[in-house]
């Protein structure tokens, strides 16, 4: 609404005086009809001389009868409601340019700018319209009130109340201080994946009305996943200097070494793919149990910077106006505690945390011996995107062996003579088969080859399951996840619709500790990354155990996480990155194409094949 008011209030103005001055001369007589040829010969002709003698006679006889009638009445009542408006509306942002730009591409990034923000009262105005006045439109604003004392708040819903912009934005009002790090960790948790971020102070502006078009242009035409800029610094009400800044050299970005290059580059504005930033460890954003109340960027952008890897790119231009000015009035800020034992042992911190990176696991597939085109399948695959730290293992083939073929048979005149638990999750029956049975022994004996050799984590596949297309894109598991994790689900199979819509939020793991999936079981031991101590708690137990309790191997899973009491991380991944092929009999019955549906599981994003 203020946007348009902005762009046309002058030309209001001019039509408005226009329609006057012909109502007047249409009721002297001068014009009889303002669709009249005549008229329009006449007006112009007799207009300059009547005009100068006509306004000056009667306008000082009118204005001083009726301005004092109506003034008093009209007044109260408009100036409270227009004085915001006509506030915004002439706000001038210091240093802010009204570029004229051409977007080159279409608007198809979404960009999310990431604003903390604390008494900003004298800087909102120059924040919050820095945003609005973009060329470009496709953006949302994430902001959190870090528990200010001013009016900040009331200014906020003051400005996006005037213009309307209430569905492009996502407020959180913290009821204590929790300082950036904190406030901006749970904003990326609530960001579009798939959309760029800004991280934008909250008393910070952006340099002009091209800066997102100029930045779609940038994303849309390379390969970037990680841009900053160069930025004006603001200071004591005037333009202070200018940092252009500069890029990191390329032997540093080819390796990823940014954490132990002997300088910080990353200058504001900075911008990245929300998918890198959904992957920073909380971890590194803490010390001693403690959020970082300072050096975040550095705990930030070196995790991201990691991740993308050589896809880094510094822009030479100004972006951002850093208004230092603001910055200086607290204890924490850079420029007061440069040197300070405290900054000295957080700086010393972040530098040492071990980089990030995407991490697949050592990859072990239980299959059959006789399962030929299933092993190749599975290989292939993984193959297609480098993962070739795949081993195969020789499942136990149950139906072969006497010995369990025995035990099979114990346990179901157990379970008819009511020796064996018959209620699991609320479902009587005997949930053991031959074939189930057979994956725990399967299980067991892989479990303690994994050990033998020595490795922690490892990625569990069986041979029959379809990796996910673009794999690579999707798989956004770093190493500090995968060494903070006992038990992470990489696909499962549930049809719990509250989980299905859980799964649409935007975060990339959920921990199954939650007290949200207390009463949500989630099935599924076909795809799945466990550590040694997960590994050590089923061999304690061993098979007897799943016997006596009547549990295939997935609901031993559910248990784990339902009665956790031996302390383990068990986490589901938010996305499918493998499904299991159901299209066949094995320990389950042959079932259709419905259960990827019911599901919401897409066939066509996976490399399945139609053969079964």
């Amino acid at each position: 609404m203020f946007q348009q008011l902005e762009n046309h209030k002058y030309e209001t103005i001019t039509k408005n005086k226009k329609k006057r001055y012909e109502k007047f001369y249409k009721n002297s007589g001068i014009i009889t009809s303002s669709r009249s040829s005549s008229n329009h010969a006449i007006k112009p002709a007799i207009e300059p001389a009547i005009k100068p003698a006509i306004k000056p006679a009667i306008e000082p006889a009118i204005k001083p009868a009726i301005k004092p009638a109506i003034e008093p009445a009209i007044k109260p009542a408009i100036e409270p409601a227009i004085k915001p408006a006509i506030e915004l509306v002439n706000h001038v942002i210091p240093y802010f340019e009204f570029v004229t730009t051409t977007n080159e591409v279409p608007e198809n990034i979404l960009f999310s700018f990431v604003i903390s923000s604390y008494n900003n009262t004298k800087n909102i105005y120059n924040n919050m319209l820095s945003i609005i006045r973009q060329s470009y439109h496709n953006w949302h604003i994430y902001y959190t009130n870090d528990c200010s004392t001013d009016s900040t708040h009331e200014l906020f819903w003051e400005i996006v109340t005037a213009y309307g912009i209430e569905n492009k934005i996502t407020y959180i009002q913290n009821e204590e201080n929790k300082k950036q790090a904190c406030s901006k960790y749970a904003m990326y948790q609530l960001v579009d994946r798939n959309s760029v971020v800004i991280i934008l102070d909250g008393d910070d502006w952006l340099s002009g009305t091209h800066v997102l078009s100029e930045l779609n242009n940038i994303y849309t035409k390379n390969d970037y996943l990680f841009v900053y800029s160069g930025y004006n610094v603001f200071n004591n009400y005037r333009s202070a200097r200018y940092c252009i800044g500069r890029d990191y050299p390329e032997d540093c970005k080819n390796t990823a070494s940014y954490r132990s290059h002997n300088v910080w580059l990353f200058s504001h504005l900075r911008t990245g793919y929300a998918w890198l930033f959904k992957m920073i460890p909380k971890s590194y954003l803490m010390m001693n149990n403690n959020w970082l109340d300072r050096c975040t960027d550095w705990a930030e952008l070196y995790c991201v910077a990691e991740l993308a890897k050589h896809r880094v790119k510094h822009i030479p231009k100004m972006f951002c106006i850093y208004n230092q000015g603001n910055s200086i009035i607290y204890e924490n800020s850079y420029y007061n505690d440069k040197t300070s034992i405290m900054r000295k042992q957080i700086e010393t911190y972040v530098k040492l945390c071990t980089p990030v990176c995407i991490q697949v696991p050592p990859v072990f597939v239980i299959s059959l011996p006789d399962e030929t085109i299933s092993r190749k399948l599975i290989v292939e695959q993984l193959s297609l995107y480098n993962i070739t730290n795949v081993e195969i293992y020789d499942a136990h083939y149950a139906k072969n062996e006497p010995e369990t073929v025995e035990i099979y048979q114990q346990y179901v005149r157990d379970y008819k003579r009511g020796l064996i638990t018959d209620n699991v999750f609320g479902v009587k029956k005997m949930h053991l088969s031959i074939g189930a049975i057979g994956v725990i022994i399967s299980t067991i004996n892989l479990y303690k080859y994994i050990n033998q050799l020595g490795i922690d984590r490892a990625l569990i596949l069986e041979d029959d399951v379809y990796i996910k297309k673009d794999f690579d894109k999707y798989y956004h598991i770093t190493n500090v996840d995968v060494l903070q994790t006992d038990l992470m689900y990489i696909g499962h199979n549930s049809v719990n619709q509250l989980l299905i819509e859980h799964r649409k939020s935007k975060t990339n793991w959920f921990d199954l500790n939650d007290s949200f999936f207390e009463n949500i079981h989630i099935y599924g031991a076909y795809s799945y990354i466990c550590s040694k101590k997960f590994r050590d708690h089923l061999l304690a137990i061993g098979l007897e155990y799943f016997i006596q309790n009547n549990l295939p191997l997935d609901c031993f899973f559910v248990n784990c996480y339902k009665k956790n009491t031996i302390g383990l991380n068990i986490k589901l991944f938010h996305d499918h990155l493998f499904i299991p092929e159901v299209r066949k009999h094995g320990i389950q019955s042959k079932r259709d194409a419905s259960f990827y549906t019911k599901r919401h599981i897409n066939l066509d994003k996976y490399h399945y094949t139609n053969s079964c």
